[in-house]
């Protein structure tokens, strides 16, 4: 099933075509309300960059997949931010971008495997770094780590400290 509007969906549309496959569906965008239900009918998800952008954004779609418990396949160059962080939490199946192959064999090795340690850690990552609250707490944190240091005002003359408490 495809819910997606990516770039490659009309490629993949015309393949599934050719192919003559019953098993794949398409269907429009659903409404946001209907995103945990969706995302928890998937056996595997896939999260594909481009080798270019490697470093540049996290993809907004990985904190839902995780926030659902879902198992993604994750195009990332080693070194990146995403690759890391995904190593390091071990909640998803890191692949090599723009390799056919490497697409191959993730999607193949995420269906035979056992994809629950990378469900598990996924939901663990999103409910300790991802939820409302953790990310209010963390703002919260940093606002007031503010109240602490001194602020000086610069004159010809001296430096003059002046009381930084809100």
């Amino acid at each position: 099933m495809s819910w997606d509007r990516g770039g490659g969906k009309s490629k993949l549309i015309e393949q599934v075509e050719a192919l003559n496959l019953t098993n794949v569906r398409f269907f429009p965008l659903q409404p946001y309300e209907k995103l945990s239900a969706l995302l928890a009918t998937a056996d595997v998800h896939l999260v594909l960059q481009k080798k270019a952008a490697s470093d540049l954004v996290l993809p907004s779609k990985l904190t839902s997949i995780l926030s659902a418990a879902g198992c993604a396949v994750i195009t990332a160059v080693p070194d990146t931010t995403l690759y890391t962080m995904v190593e390091k939490h071990e909640m998803g199946i890191l692949i090599e971008p723009e390799s056919a192959l490497a697409l191959v064999e993730g999607i193949t090795y995420a269906l035979t495997c056992d994809r629950s340690v990378y469900q598990k850690n996924g939901r663990a990552y999103a409910e300790m770094y991802l939820s409302k609250d953790a990310i209010l707490k963390d703002f919260e944190s940093f606002c007031l780590s503010f109240r602490k240091q001194k602020t000086y005002v610069v004159s010809t003359q001296e430096l003059i400290p002046v009381s930084a408490e809100i």
